[in-house]
This record gives C-alpha cells, sequence and structure tokens, in this order.
C-alpha cells in the first residue's frame, strides 16, 4: 500500500488552494492527502511592502476562495469594476463594466505574497493534510507492476503515492521527472512588473494599452490610505526591455507616462522592477497513469488579460470534484476515467484561452497597415455593441 493517497507537489497558490479544497471534501476523511514544497509556508504578508506581482482574479475565482474561507483572510485587494482597452495606432477603443452584466465588480487584483499568505494561514488550521516543507522532489520512480509512485525527497527520505498532483509552476520539476511531452514557444517578449503611485485615481479601472512593442496594463491595487497605486505589467521586445530597465527611476517613470498617454496623471514614485521573460507553455497530455498536472505546470500564459491564475483555480475546482465524485465510489484517486473527465473538461478550455491571447498578441503586435485597420474598426464595432461588450465582461468575470 502506497503511504499516502495524493501527493500534492508544489505548495504555491495552486498547489495550496487545492490541499484546501480537498481538505473541506469527505474524502480528506478516507484519503490521507500530502502536500509537499520546497519552501516554508509563509502566513504573513508584509503590508509595508507591495508586492510587483499581482494576480486579476475572476469573479468565478473569487467564489471558490470565499466558499474555502480564504477570501476573508485577505487585509489587502482592489476591486476593479471596468476595463478600458485602447490601440496606441488608431481610434478604436473599447470599454466595459461589471454594471452591464449586474455586478458590482468584474473581479479584483491581490497582490501574489498576500493571497499566498492568506491561503496558507487558512491551511494551517487544516489537521486533516500533512504538510511537508523545505524539501524538494529529486527522482520519481514509477514501475508498471506498481499502482503508486515512489517520490525521492531531497532529505534522502521518500514517499509512495497513489496520485502525484504537480503543482509546482512553471518550470515543473515533476514534469519533467515524468516526462510530459510539452508544446513551448518564446513569446520574444519580457515583462516588466512593479508597482507605481500615480497622480489621478485609477477608478477601479484596469487600463490597457496595446502598442507594437506589446501590452501595457495598469491594474487597481488598494487606495483606502488615498493614494492612487496601480501594478504595472509592461510586455516588451526582450532587448527593449532590459533598455527600459536600465532607466532610472525618474527615465523610466517619464517612459511609462507616455506609453499610457497620462491617463492617469504624472507618476508620483515607482516601485522596484521586475523583469519576467515570457514563454507559452501547455503539455499535450494533462495525465498520465498516477499523475496529473494542473496549473502553471500544465499551462502558461501571456499575461495580457491576467488570465493565469485563474486558469489555474479552474483547474483545482473541477479536479476537487472529480475527486470527491471518485471517493463517493470507494474508487483510488488514480482512477483512470477520474483524470480523464478532469482533462476534458479543463484542457479544451484552457487552449480556447490560450489561442485567443495568441491572436490578440498578434493582431496587436501587426504594424502592418491592413491589419491596424481592421483592429481599430474591430474595437469600435464591439464597443458599439450593449451584447458583444456584454459577452466581454461576462468573460473577464469568469
Amino acid at each position: 500500500m502506497p503511504s499516502c493517497d495524493i501527493a500534492i507537489v508544489g505548495g504555491g497558490l495552486v498547489g495550496a488552494t487545492l490541499a484546501l479544497a480537498l481538505s473541506r471534501s469527505e474524502l480528506a476523511d478516507k484519503w490521507r492527502i500530502v502536500l509537499l514544497d520546497a519552501g516554508p509556508a509563509k502566513i504573513d504578508a508584509e503590508l509595508t511592502h507591495w508586492d510587483s506581482r499581482v494576480v486579476a482574479l475572476s469573479q468565478r475565482s473569487i467564489a471558490l476562495l470565499d466558499r474555502l474561507g480564504i477570501w476573508s483572510e485577505l487585509n489587502r485587494f482592489a476591486d476593479y469594476q471596468a476595463m478600458r482597452v485602447w490601440d496606441e495606432d488608431g481610434t478604436g477603443s473599447l470599454e466595459f463594466s461589471a454594471g452591464q452584466i449586474g455586478e458590482s465588480r468584474l473581479g479584483a487584483i491581490v497582490e501574489n505574497s498576500v493571497l499566498l499568505a492568506a491561503v496558507n494561514r487558512k491551511l494551517s488550521c487544516v489537521s486533516n493534510i500533512e504538510q511537508r516543507r523545505g524539501l524538494k522532489l529529486e527522482h520519481l520512480d514509477r514501475s508498471p507492476n506498481q499502482p503508486f509512485a515512489r517520490l525521492q525527497l531531497s532529505d534522502a527520505s521518500s514517499l509512495e503515492a497513489g496520485l502525484v498532483v504537480g503543482a509546482d509552476g512553471a518550470l515543473s520539476r515533476l514534469r519533467s521527472l515524468a516526462g510530459f511531452e510539452m508544446r513551448e514557444w518564446d513569446y520574444g517578449h519580457s515583462a516588466i512588473v512593479c508597482t507605481v503611485e500615480t497622480q489621478l485615481s485609477h477608478q477601479h479601472c484596469c487600463w490597457q494599452r496595446f502598442s507594437e512593442d506589446g501590452p501595457l496594463a495598469f491594474l487597481p491595487l488598494d487606495s483606502s490610505d488615498g493614494r492612487h497605486r496601480s501594478a504595472i505589467v509592461w510586455s516588451q521586445q526582450h532587448t527593449k526591455a532590459q533598455q527600459l530597465m536600465a532607466l532610472n527611476e525618474s527615465q523610466f517613470s517619464s517612459a511609462l507616462e507616455s506609453s499610457i498617454e497620462k491617463r492617469l496623471g504624472e507618476l508620483i514614485s515607482c516601485g522596484e522592477r521586475q523583469l519576467i521573460a515570457l514563454r507559452q507553455r501547455s503539455v499535450k497530455h494533462y495525465w498520465q497513469q498516477g499523475c496529473v498536472l494542473i496549473g502553471d505546470a500544465a499551462h502558461t500564459i501571456h499575461p495580457l488579460a491576467g488570465q493565469g491564475v485563474n486558469l489555474g483555480f479552474y483547474d483545482v475546482e473541477v479536479l476537487a470534484a472529480e475527486l470527491q465524485r471518485a471517493a463517493s465510489r470507494d474508487l483510488p484517486a488514480c482512477e483512470t476515467a477520474t483524470l480523464r473527465r478532469f482533462a476534458r473538461q479543463r484542457q479544451p478550455h484552457n487552449l480556447a484561452v490560450m489561442a485567443m491571447m495568441e491572436a490578440f498578441k498578434r493582431a496587436f503586435g501587426s504594424a502592418d497597415p491592413a491589419v491596424r485597420l481592421l483592429r481599430n474598426r474591430a474595437l469600435s464595432a464591439v464597443n458599439n455593441q450593449v451584447l458583444l461588450k456584454q459577452i466581454f465582461a461576462l468573460a473577464a468575470a469568469g
């Protein structure tokens, strides 16, 4: 018999949320579940510091976090109620709001560290999930004659699991050790992320400007202290991104003001910048016998629409439901039909979102005058159609 029924490799946002979701279901009383992660579980966010990396949570993701008791644990976030998108090369623009679908918000912007601390605080109160922190996965041994996998860990110990869930991010160690086939390519862009303070209010709106060099997004942050802060995600070609990173704060702020067309007035301050190389990844199959991938371990996309972590949370929602279904029928966690149903529900949706993001990137990154004219007309056409704007608003809300 394996030493646990389910081993979750990766204690980031997606892996820790899955562990919490499983702890709330009846299967937690039937199966032993272990969460493995190389780092400690941080339960306190440093609120004197603003994390430059943020997530744009959809209403569907917020509903999941609320059901798990995580949402009430958050101590800093900002709702976004509208989105404004425009093209630098023309007059095309699109604006839609939560009110168009009868909602008070489309979603919320939360700093990564603040959200992860909230998840970990909730998980620390759970007794039916074993957390093994500070351990790296070194080797994965699987044999056709054994109904479980053996995980060799960095402290020379081992763990046997009926089902191994890979939630260890875009550079997944489990994905590599298990030999999952992947499709991946370099976008040719890097994203500059940081926190800025602006002269004018963000109006609880996500501002996104497209240009040939790449999209720029200003995402609203908490402004309860009266200061107008936003998180920026500025996607640029690698060389241009390096040049922007080399500028001093005053020079960078001037370039950023110009790129957003001073829609939020002058930049008062600019926090520490980080540079993230952008690649798209997708595994060809989400599962193998006894092993399944979720979140960035299975799929990573361009951050221009902020959908990455939402797709991961949707994976969590579906996998937890399918495992609950298996437990109710006294089936093992690694049941082939369970993993197949999960993949059937999630892979087509994730691929569709990835394809849509790729189409947006290519369309708005083209310098072809015909493409430029078409995209401006398309934006304006959508902006003049109430029903189409409602569809965009529903998609943004998840």
